[in-house]
């Protein structure tokens, strides 16, 4: 397996088999360092009962049991095996921690402080992790890390710690709010600029490695809020570029399922009769916003569901031209109706359940205007009709009647 050069991560080698295990413990050891940190940095040797996604900084140059070829490394417990950064060369041989690893951070979660892996003594051979409150001419309290009009100050991060336009990464974590914080060192100044952007668009993560807060995927170059109920919003790039959700399988199909329950997820109730099941909806930008109403599709529930009852109907609800009202149920299909369109009830069912064709009935003169031939329609005021002979009205008769282009015939 091929790794990368200074952490040692692995690599997805061209049509491999199973891509997902290489992918998700690469993503395992970059959380690590980018978001949740180590538990400690005291042990010399592995945890006895270890958890998935415990991490440690193995902070000493003589570990032993599972940990023997990686001193001063981050060990990470994932897939019932020590991960470790740096992991290994393409040959599989263990990469030590040297000069190629200096800037990598960690943070300590039981002390609460950051480590940086640096040169101590001026020497190319004297390496160490160090806190970063140690660090030389910097410490780290409200001078390095402190919100200036919604942005951090890194002035106190001076001389000698990093080289030119290099980029700190910090992790600030509170009571109510975690902060992925970023300064850059400029080489005109030699000092660092303040951060103009706090947050860092890393998804925050529980205990069990559960997203907790609304995601968003932006590929523009512009900035957008999450619209009001959006747990994930995806905006794509301009240039008419579109924006495109692929699911592939392999040996089974493709599955977009909504579920639905009322009352709570920890005491869930049954589905109740004209509930929405799942929408596909469309909105588009009018003069000054997006227009609320939506063209969609649903599935909706037509009974109080139980485990032995749980029937369904498909509607298309969408919007007349002049107007931004919906019509919901403007195509409609019920296993107890059959089809319906046009909106409103079973007045506007077109072929019943018992697959039976149901034709609008019309007074003779509330038929709409002749001129579109093949319509078909029902009158029930026919007077002496003759089939194939224009319709009057005036009588008593129910009789089909259909439109020749000129005028309303019987038949």
């Amino acid at each position: 397996m091929t790794t990368t050069a200074d952490l040692g991560l692995p690599e997805l080698a061209q049509a491999q088999a199973f891509p997902e295990i290489t992918f998700n413990e690469t993503i395992v050891l970059l959380q690590t360092l980018a978001a949740s940190g180590v538990i400690d940095k005291d042990l010399t040797a592995p945890p006895g009962s270890p958890t998935e996604g415990d991490a440690y900084l193995i902070n000493t140059a003589s570990p032993t049991g599972a940990w023997a070829l990686y001193p001063f490394c981050i060990a990470v417990y994932w897939g019932n095996a020590w991960r470790f950064i740096p992991g290994v060369d393409d040959a599989g041989t263990p990469l030590a921690m040297g000069s190629r690893q200096q800037g990598l951070r960690v943070w300590v979660r039981d002390e609460n402080v950051s480590y940086v892996w640096r040169n101590t003594a001026g020497s190319p051979l004297s390496y160490d992790w160090v806190a970063v409150e140690d660090l030389p001419a910097a410490t780290v309290d409200d001078t390095v890390l402190r919100r200036t009009g919604g942005a951090l100050n890194f002035g106190a991060l001076t001389a000698g710690m990093f080289t030119d336009n290099t980029v700190a990464l910090a992790r600030l974590v509170n009571a109510t709010a975690q902060y992925n914080i970023v300064g850059r060192k400029t080489a005109a100044a030699g000092a660092w600029e303040n951060c103009t952007r706090t947050e860092l668009n890393l998804p925050i993560l529980n205990a069990t490695n559960n997203f907790t807060s609304q995601q968003q995927i932006n590929l523009n170059t512009t900035a957008m809020s999450l619209p009001g109920l959006a747990i994930l919003h995806i905006a794509g790039a301009d240039a008419s570029t579109r924006t495109s959700v692929v699911l592939d399988t392999y040996g089974a199909s493709s599955i977009y399922v909504g579920r639905r329950a009322n009352g709570t997820a920890a005491a869930p109730t049954p589905v109740l009769t004209g509930q929405n099941l799942l929408s596909m909806a469309s909105s588009g930008y009018g003069d000054t916003g997006y227009i609320s109403n939506r063209a969609s599709i649903t599935l909706a529930s037509n009974e109080n569901w139980s485990d032995t009852a749980a029937g369904t109907n498909f509607a298309v609800n969408l919007i007349a031209p002049g107007t931004t009202t919906i019509t919901n149920g403007m195509l409609r299909v019920d296993t107890d109706r059959g089809i319906q369109v046009g909106g409103g009830g079973t007045g506007n069912i077109v072929i019943d359940q018992n697959r039976i064709h149901r034709m609008r009935v019309y007074t003779v003169a509330t038929l709409p205007a002749a001129g579109t031939a093949g319509r078909r329609a029902a009158v029930s005021d026919a007077n002496a009709p003759v089939f194939g002979a224009a319709v009057a009205g005036g009588g008593a008769v129910h009789v089909p009647v259909y439109d020749t282009g000129a005028a309303w015939f019987v038949g």
